[in-house]
């Protein structure tokens, strides 16, 4: 049996960004760390993973983890990490003859030691000083706090992976130690000699500044581009030269003020991957904040009025009148839906239902959403406009309170390039992540049930979400005078339209366009 040991909340600190979250629940490259750690297990062992008894696993969590064939037992709050190992081996019935594995659950090693290494601590160098275990080779005790004395030219600690051929032996050690993880092994070790092993693909994300930093060392990437990060800088580069060149401009043409709102510009790449260079900022997203954290609605209010606060200033920078609204979306989505109809080999006249809701087909649904955004009046100037302001771009300071902007579009529909828009883009971007829940079904975060033209499409959030969706509808009626039916039909252009950018993911696909007709069906 392998144990993710992930029974304890993260820290104050921590919770204060992502809200109560057991380590393993942490967001990784848009995916929750247990999945990231479920790659790297043994195959054909048990796999359980610990956690706080009042925490709730999502019903998409549940299912994930079930797919990933690992059981959740819960937990006592407030037990000593050794107290819970051995809660956890009596509840889950582990023989004590058998061998144990155990992984943080802050803790992601992506070459293991062998499924048949037993009695082994996996260790790796270290210039920090955070709460880890120092080994030693010789003498005793063979792990000791980091504050006692150690070879400071050489700081190797146990970075949380431990293999034990003796269940028992272990327990009765931990509970001799009075429950203590550490000094148990140290007694384990007196008996069962313990071997370190050395491993050098170690993410350590059970500290704030160690969890961003070991963030920056695993990233996501779409096939149209590449994201490579150092640390300090990220290097995004395309084949698409004119997409590159427009984003590099747009963070060299804004105005002085929006600067504060940006990373700082590097330098330009050259090449068949063109390109550029920009600081690396150590800030979750609002996508990770939205789908995986659990903060407050009043956090949310903090959030919304700092992208409120952003586009207010764009909104200060006048340039020329920008094309009527419908040129933001109706082309593009007629185009777009006209190619993944032939993708897929999808009537686009066949009337749907979605969740238990009757829709026309895409075609009359295109039409309706067409007329609402064609009535909206025509901007009398352009502003500051950043063209792809949806939560996966948006990152956010707790500290300042402010947020920072990546992955501007620079170009107007026609694909000149220009920093000026319409601000309701930019606002229709954020509703598609606040209101449409975009970047759930990105994460994989949904329940897709088809028969037929039958659809059921469930996006489970909890009772917060909908507080949040609120909050933000009033606000932008209040501040901008967007009614919720027109947010929700510039939402449908933008869900249809971005249908064959997804080819690779068929699944994802439907929920996209389900999600689209979800919204449509609430326009009446």
């Amino acid at each position: 049996m392998i144990v993710l040991t992930s029974a304890a909340y993260i820290d104050p600190e921590f919770s204060a960004e992502f809200g109560p979250l057991p380590p393993a629940f942490l967001p990784v490259g848009n995916r929750p760390l247990y999945a990231h750690q479920a790659r790297h297990l043994p195959a054909d062992e048990r796999r359980v993973l610990t956690i706080p008894e009042s925490f709730s696993p999502s019903p998409v969590d549940e299912a994930h983890l079930a797919a990933l064939g690992i059981e959740v037992l819960r937990l006592p709050e407030k037990l000593s990490l050794g107290e819970s190992i051995v809660f956890c081996v009596n509840l889950a019935g582990h023989p004590p003859d058998a061998p144990l594995r155990i992984l943080h659950g802050d803790t992601l090693i992506e070459d293991l030691p062998g499924g048949d290494a037993l009695d082994v601590v996996t260790l790796s160098e270290v210039d920090g000083a955070y709460d880890w275990a120092v080994w030693h080779d010789e003498g005793e005790p063979r792990l000791a706090r980091l504050d006692a004395p150690h070879e400071p030219e050489r700081t190797r600690i146990a970075n949380g992976y431990f293999a034990f051929s003796d269940t028992g032996l272990l327990v009765r050690s931990i509970l001799a130690a009075s429950g203590s993880f550490v000094d148990g092994i140290n007694r384990y070790d007196r008996q069962r000699p313990l071997r370190g092993v050395d491993v050098g693909h170690w993410f350590d994300l059970g500290h704030l500044h160690t969890y961003y930093r070991s963030r920056a060392r695993i990233t996501t990437q779409r096939a149209f581009n590449r994201l490579l990060i150092d640390g300090t800088v990220v290097r995004k580069s395309s084949r698409d030269r004119a997409k590159m060149q427009a984003e590099y401009d747009w963070f060299r043409s804004v105005p002085p003020d929006l600067r504060v709102h940006l990373p700082q510009m590097v330098r330009a790449i050259e090449g068949e991957w063109s390109g550029y260079e920009l600081q690396y900022l150590y800030l979750p997203t609002l996508a990770d904040l939205y789908v995986f954290a659990r903060l407050p609605a009043f956090v949310w209010r903090q959030i919304f009025t700092a992208c409120f606060r952003f586009l207010d200033a764009c909104s200060r920078h006048q340039g020329p009148p920008p094309p009527g609204l419908d040129a933001f979306f109706t082309a593009k989505t007629r185009d777009r839906v006209s190619e993944f109809v032939r993708q897929r080999g999808i009537d686009p006249d066949a009337p749907r239902t979605v969740d238990g809701r009757d829709v026309p087909g895409i075609t009359a649904v295109m039409k309706a959403v067409d007329a609402i955004v064609a009535a909206m009046p025509a901007a009398a100037a352009g502003s500051v406009m950043h063209g792809d302001f949806c939560f996966s771009n948006v990152l956010f300071d707790f500290r300042s309170q402010s947020i920072q902007v990546i992955d501007p579009r620079g170009r107007l529909p026609d694909g000149t390039p220009s920093v000026y828009g319409d601000r309701r883009y930019d606002l229709a971007k954020l509703a598609h992540s606040v209101l449409g829940l975009y970047d759930f079904i990105m994460a994989g975060y949904f329940r897709l049930d088809q028969a037929g033209s039958d659809t059921r499409l469930d996006i489970p959030v909890g009772p917060a979400i909908g507080e949040v969706q609120a909050l933000f509808r009033r606000l932008v009626a209040e501040r901008y005078g967007l009614s919720p039916r027109e947010l929700t039909a510039m939402q449908v252009h933008l869900f249809l339209s971005m249908l064959p950018l997804h080819a690779d993911d068929p699944a994802r696909q439907d929920a996209l366009l389900a999600n689209a007709l979800r919204l449509y069906a609430t326009l009446d």
